[in-house]
């Protein structure tokens, strides 16, 4: 673990500053959609002034593995397409995580809002969250045990609450450019990488294409409204 660079925020400078701007188009691009929504106007405001420093202030203080009071391995990519599912006629029987490259010692908690935000459906989001945040902790409490952990180390799921409030901008992250982007039509995204939908010249037909997204829209009218109630916008 010691060996483990930080969190690609911290440890590749150049790579913040690509991703802080990739936010603040997209929060700005969407901002525009969001303010014509019925009470909806202040958020958006708000989502534009989350952006350059105030972002990068935002989501840095959240990384440091001194601020968790849990620390696992953070996958730091985990969604969808990075879990090979086992199937057979009745449905999934195992899971196995893939693609470690940008992983990391932190917080849980990341893992948990990136998962959520971008592979969860809409409708289990609204009314099975707390109940798949107690989910984890059952089965990360039933694995330590297994493992023979000091019992009195392990952590309560009091911790885990905490840790997924402490971090929740980390969602607002997730639901502004990575959930958004993982949204695109294949008709766009056929023959192009990322680099070449993030060129300023392809840059207004990819948002036009991700903002007429139902998904996306649906998403970002449920989590913004969740997201500025709990004051994680101010």
């Amino acid at each position: 673990m010691a060996e483990l660079k930080e969190f690609y925020f911290k440890s590749e400078p150049g790579i913040m500053e690509l991703l802080a701007k990739l936010t603040e188009d997209y929060a700005n691009y969407s901002s525009k959609v969001v303010e014509k929504w019925p009470g909806y106007a202040k958020i958006a405001e708000k989502m534009r002034k989350n952006v350059g420093d105030t972002f990068k202030q935002k989501i840095l203080k959240i990384f440091p593995k001194e601020q968790a009071l849990v620390k696992v391995l953070v996958h730091a990519d985990l969604w969808i397409k990075n879990i090979l599912m086992l199937r057979d006629a009745e449905g999934p029987k195992d899971a196995i995580f893939v693609d470690y490259q940008m992983c990391f010692e932190g917080s849980p908690a990341l893992d948990i809002h990136n998962l959520f935000i971008t592979s969860v459906k809409l409708d289990v989001l609204k009314t099975k969250r707390l109940e798949l945040i107690r989910h984890y902790y059952d089965v990360l409490r039933t694995t330590l045990i297994a493992c023979d952990y000091n019992r009195d180390d392990i952590p309560t799921l009091d911790d885990i609450l905490y840790e997924v409030q402490r971090t929740e901008f980390f969602s607002y992250y997730e639901l502004v450019f990575p959930f958004a982007q993982t949204n695109l039509s294949d008709k766009l995204t056929e023959g192009l990488g990322v680099g070449d939908l993030t060129e300023e010249n392809n840059m207004e037909r990819t948002l036009k294409d991700i903002y007429s997204n139902r998904r996306v829209l649906d998403t970002y009218a449920y989590e913004l409204r969740r997201l500025d109630d709990l004051g994680i916008l101010d």
